[in-house]
């Protein structure tokens, strides 16, 4: 992710550049690229590990996290979200969700079961009403 960039005719360029899971996890590193006419110059600041993205702040759900859930969800579909998100405590560790993204689960869950809905009833989408569940003039023509 870039921050700033600034140019002037005839002096260097200063390109700086930020983590770009700063944002997740808080990672302090960045780095600057300085140009000149006859060097081009990389300077780190803040260190970079493995350990620099463990602290996990973001409200997203994870690849990880939506696959549990969506698996869950398959074996499982009328499973309320809640009994889904506390379930995930007994798979692997980076499967784990905590309490304040439920509402992600809770939409995750929603989705998942009309994905699974729509494939049973071979992409016809029902809305509730009764109109959906009434057959097409082209369905009727094929049955």
């Amino acid at each position: 992710m870039m921050l700033a960039e600034i140019s002037v005719q005839g002096a260097p360029i200063y390109l700086v550049l930020k983590c770009p899971m700063g944002f997740r996890s808080g990672c302090p590193c960045k780095w600057q690229v300085t140009t000149e006419r006859t060097k081009t110059q990389l300077d780190r600041y803040g260190i970079h590990t493995e350990t620099s993205h463990q602290a996990e702040n973001s409200k997203f759900l994870t690849v990880p996290q939506k696959s549990a859930i969506k698996n869950l969800v398959r074996g499982n579909p009328l499973m309320p979200p809640s009994t889904v998100r506390r379930n995930l405590k007994n798979m692997d560790s980076s499967s784990h969700v905590s309490p304040h993204m439920t509402p992600s689960v809770r939409r995750l869950v929603v989705h998942a079961r009309n994905d699974l809905l729509a494939t049973f009833l071979d992409d016809v989408e029902m809305d509730g009403s009764f109109g959906s569940m009434e057959l097409r003039p082209s369905e009727v023509a094929q049955n």
